[in-house]
């Protein structure tokens, strides 16, 4: 498997920010080093593990909640966002 085009956290956040201005919530990052975290793991698992295909990689759950709030739109705008910057790439 070709390696992945990799989200930057900058993006994440834009992203997250976006959608609580447009759907209602609330906006913060609950803890930034388990955002850090969360974006290394399918790094790791990237580089480390056996049989890695991109749905693995995509589903690696993260320990605790990121952000004070997490609407749906957030998830799909992140995943619409990898899918257009592969598809450029």
């Amino acid at each position: 498997m070709p390696e992945p085009v990799w989200l930057r956290e900058e993006l994440i956040l834009f992203i997250h920010r976006r959608q609580i201005l447009q759907h209602g919530g609330s906006l913060g990052l609950r803890d930034r080093g388990l955002l850090e975290a969360s974006l290394a793991r399918p790094r790791q698992v990237y580089a480390y593990g056996q049989n890695v295909d991109i749905a693995r990689l995509a589903g690696l759950p993260t320990r605790g909640q990121l952000f004070a709030t997490i609407p749906l739109w957030t998830a799909i705008s992140v995943w619409h966002s990898w899918r257009v910057e592969s598809s450029c790439g």
